[in-house]
């Protein structure tokens, strides 16, 4: 199971706290994939506590979408009366342009426990550790995408993602915010800059 999730009460991750337990226990395979901005209220803390927590990830999400068996999708429909509804879509097209849009969703992603936690370095990949090192040596995001054999889009890709878990609004706060968290603890970022 597949889920984005745009917007979240901690009404509703409690009201299911105990069906997503069942899930686990039953080894359903489940990825969920939330949209940080939409938690409302104590959602986070609620989300912290609950069982699902390793299967979360945040990334910025619009639209709210549950695939199931990869066959499937859950789309909200059209309200009735002030009432939400729920469309469930097998057309092969249409799951694959889910799976699609959750696959892109999920590439920006990151773990939510790493994410709500006070440093962000053990989810960052190593790919993007390179980014960073490579940012705090000056370098451009083409002269970053040549050293690393991937395109501008990733590397720009790659910049946003640490970027907006750090809390930070641009790339120079990013390399300085992970510079100051190498100074404090002693660590390295886990990678060194490629020659």
């Amino acid at each position: 199971m597949e889920s984005l999730v745009p917007l979240m009460a901690p009404a509703v991750l409690e009201q299911f706290s105990d069906y997503d337990r069942r899930l686990i226990e039953d080894d359903v395979e489940r990825l969920d994939v939330y949209n940080p901005d939409g938690l409302w209220g104590d959602a986070a803390q609620v989300l912290a506590s609950s069982p699902i927590l390793s299967c979360a990830r945040f990334a910025s999400v619009t639209v709210q979408i549950r695939i199931f068996d990869r066959r499937a999708v859950v789309i909200e429909g059209p309200r009735i009366d002030d009432d939400r509804t729920a469309l469930i879509v097998t057309r092969k097209d249409v799951v694959d342009g889910a799976r699609g849009l959750f696959s892109a969703a999920l590439d920006t992603s990151v773990p939510a426990a790493a994410a709500m936690s006070d440093d962000p370095r053990p989810w960052l990949t190593p790919r993007q550790r390179e980014v960073v090192a490579l940012l705090t040596a000056d370098l451009h995001d083409d002269e970053i995408a040549q050293k690393l054999g991937v395109s501008v889009r990733t590397v720009r890709s790659d910049i946003e993602v640490v970027r907006r878990v750090l809390g930070v609004r641009t790339r120079f706060a990013a390399g300085f915010q992970l510079g100051r968290l190498v100074s404090a603890t002693g660590l390295s970022t886990g990678s060194e800059p490629p020659s």
